[in-house]
């Protein structure tokens, strides 16, 4: 899936509006990847990923995926904070923990309609 969404955002043209499609395809199978090591790791088959992560732009990547999560009422605030320093994570474990904050936030919530 990954291989093809590669291809097909290679071959598209710049200016089209498909690339970004393509790219949230790939990004999302990269993802996909990363909750399945994420799931062998907790059946004790797999291993952490710890690398030097920059927090505030794994919170950025994340926007458009925690928008689509929330709930009508629900408003995503940032304050990232300059100049932080990479920190040792592993960034799919990070990006399950702020997912589930956020969506259990939202929840919290209810919904409008």
């Amino acid at each position: 899936m990954l291989g093809n969404a590669n291809l097909a955002r290679t071959a598209a043209a710049h200016h089209n509006p498909a690339v970004q499609f393509l790219e949230n395809i790939e990004a999302a199978a990269i993802r996909a990847g990363e909750l399945c090591t994420q799931m062998l790791t907790y059946a004790g088959q797999g291993r952490f990923a710890i690398e030097e992560t920059d927090l505030n732009g794994l919170i950025i990547d994340m926007t458009r995926l925690l928008e689509l999560a929330v709930s009508n009422r629900a408003v995503l605030k940032y304050q990232l904070t300059d100049d932080l320093p990479a920190a040792a994570i592993d960034s799919s474990q990070i990006r399950q923990a702020l997912m589930s904050m956020v969506i259990n936030a939202s929840e919290a919530l209810g919904d409008t309609s």
